[in-house]
């Protein structure tokens, strides 16, 4: 019967753990009624480990703060090495193409010296440097697709004191009649530019020119175009300009030998590049001509210099590109890159914002120009600037002296206080000749001027001064010796003058050979100029 009885099932276990460390340490043991039974023991320093839940990534969230400024990081690096690789390849195509003086070093490593701060006793000293002053000759011209491409009509000396730091500019007028350098052809100043294109210095015969008529050592030329202005001005964005009048010209000439309006109102202005060349170009509705458009030439030059020398300016690359792409394609110069590192650098000590200028006219009685006219083949008359003393004395004394001007009107201050009577006395017999320098004279502020015949004699072979009062006129004889021009004479030549003369005369002025041809030139008169230069 015990063999029928029902055997009891078999105890179900729970599922084994899946921990592999748990089942290593499991045991087994078999029960007296023949089942097994299973313990387990834990690992005494390591717990179990409990299967983390994956969590997915939210693809919509955005990148760390760190990534974004690391992305941006490395764009702007890319961005600066882009930028300053295509800086330093114009700059080395400006090297090529306006420089008539290639680089000693390459012009790559000059503008890298520049740009990182060399030192003063790093860079190349400029030439004029030594002697305390550097002449700089700007030339304004035409163009391509302008009529008269190589005439320049802006003649600028720009001179630094590198001493006292200080800047002027001297502006020749464009119809100043002169000679051609080792020729005796005489022709318009601003056609001297066009002569030198075709010899291996392209500035020599202007620069010649320039010297023998201020006097000064011209140390480097610099040539820009219309188009190169216009660009200039357009990558510093604009300039301001305060208009001293209104101007309206319906016939203001364009390219292509075209013409166009021109209309300017009387106050400031932040000029764009097309409409500061109109201002600068403009002479038919100014009553002071080519004189007034001088004075505004330096005007606006003045302008682009405080906008040029501004960190904002070196610190903008694109703008760095533009200028640089302007000078490679309208500038040229005898700067070399040497140079122009040097002048950079030396400029940032100078004041550049009281700048001393001067414009040589012919528009006042105290001008140092004077009208004339030349008869040309056809049988009409070019009206040409002469100096009013035959010579450039005044011009020389003018550039000289630009830097202190209040030295030049206190002397004309001191001559009006002297007062002096001049006697003048002609031994040649031209009588165009006395009356010229009667003219000259009342220019100067003399006021007191007179006139005798000479005793009978031959003519004078030169012009003598002969001081005719014991009381000393020293400002006023000095300028009479250098205006006329004439020699001190003494004892020897009072012979020649007559014996019944003005007892309040102070000087007695012999004209002799020497100076008729500078003052025979034919008369002409600033309406009559004013009107061909329309």
């Amino acid at each position: 019967m015990d063999s029928l009885r029902r055997k009891p099932a078999p105890r179900r276990l729970p599922p084994l753990p899946q921990n592999k460390a748990i089942l290593q340490n499991q045991s087994h043991q078999k029960s007296s009624s023949g089942s097994f039974s299973y313990s387990f023991s834990l690992p005494p320093q390591n717990p179990p480990i409990i299967p983390r839940t994956k969590i997915p990534r939210n693809k919509n969230k955005f990148p760390s703060i760190k990534k974004i400024l690391s992305t941006v990081f490395l764009l702007l690096l890319l961005a600066l090495c882009i930028g300053t690789s295509l800086i330093f390849w114009r700059i080395h195509k400006v090297s090529q193409n306006t420089f008539t003086q290639k680089p000693e070093k390459g012009i790559i490593s000059e503008t890298t010296q520049y740009l990182l701060g060399g030192s003063k006793d790093d860079r190349k000293p400029l030439r004029g440097e030594a002697d305390g002053r550097i002449n700089i000759l700007l030339l304004g011209k035409a163009g391509k697709d302008y009529p008269g491409q190589n005439l320049t009509d802006t003649i600028i000396v720009a001179s630094i004191d590198t001493k006292e730091r200080k800047t002027a500019l001297l502006s020749l007028p464009r119809d100043l009649y002169t000679r051609i350098p080792n020729t005796n052809t005489s022709t318009k100043l601003n056609a001297f530019y066009l002569y030198g294109q075709n010899d291996s210095d392209p500035f020599g015969v202007v620069r010649s020119a320039i010297e023998d008529i201020t006097g000064l050592p011209i140390h480097y030329t610099v040539a820009l175009d219309y188009d190169g202005f216009v660009r200039i001005i357009e990558a510093l964005g604009g300039v301001n300009v305060t208009v001293e009048r209104d101007f309206y010209d319906p016939a203001f000439p364009g390219p292509n030998y075209s013409y166009e309006t021109f209309e300017i109102k009387k106050g400031f202005h932040t000029l764009d590049g097309a409409t500061a060349l109109k201002y600068v170009r403009e002479r038919h509705n100014d009553p002071m001509g080519d004189f007034g458009r001088s004075a505004r030439q330096q005007q606006v030059i003045q302008a682009i210099k405080n906008k040029a020398f501004t960190l904002e300016t070196f610190l903008n690359p694109f703008t760095v590109y533009t200028l640089l792409g302007t000078i490679e394609a309208n500038i040229r110069t005898d700067f070399s890159p040497e140079d122009i590192a040097s002048i950079l650098t030396l400029i940032q000590n100078v004041d550049t914002q009281n700048v001393s200028t001067y414009v040589v006219d012919a528009w006042r009685p105290d001008s140092l120009l004077r009208v004339s006219h030349i008869a040309l083949e056809n049988g009409q008359n070019m009206f040409v600037l002469i100096p009013r003393t035959g010579t450039y004395q005044e011009i020389r004394e003018v550039a000289s002296g630009i830097f202190s001007q209040d030295e030049q009107r206190a002397r004309v201050q001191k001559i009006q206080e002297e007062s002096p009577h001049v006697l003048l006395i002609n031994t040649t017999g031209n009588p165009q000749l006395i009356e010229n320098v009667r003219a000259l004279l009342s220019d100067l502020g003399f006021e007191n001027v007179t006139t005798a015949e000479p005793v009978d004699t031959a003519p004078l072979a030169r012009t003598y001064v002969r001081k005719t009062s014991e009381n000393a006129k020293p400002y006023s004889l000095d300028e009479v010796m250098k205006k006329i021009p004439a020699s001190l004479s003494g004892e020897s030549l009072d012979d020649l003058i007559p014996k019944k003369i003005p007892e309040d005369t102070d000087f007695t002025v012999l004209l002799g050979n020497d100076i008729i041809q500078n003052y025979l030139w034919e008369k002409g008169t600033v309406e009559d100029y004013l009107k061909e230069s329309e």
